[in-house]
């Protein structure tokens, strides 16, 4: 299986946490009135989301379950 690779880069323009766990962008939206939507995507096009009223512990879940990805992948 072919593995696409994107650019850190250009990933980081459109998701700016990069801080949170090597080789994820994430970002959030505030998609209405105190409600928060995170989305994360990593450098392989895995992507994880989340939503609720905190965005701090809605970026958290979305960290989570990109720790859970890397974790299972081989």
């Amino acid at each position: 299986m072919k593995v696409h690779l994107s650019n850190p880069s250009d990933l980081a323009k459109q998701f700016p946490i990069t801080d949170r766990l090597p080789d994820w962008f994430f970002r959030i939206t505030e998609r209405s009135a105190g409600v928060y939507y995170v989305e994360g995507i990593d450098l392989r096009g895995r992507r994880v989301s989340s939503e609720g009223t905190d965005p701090d512990n809605a970026l958290a879940e979305s960290v989570a379950m990109a720790r859970g990805i890397v974790k299972a992948a081989p």
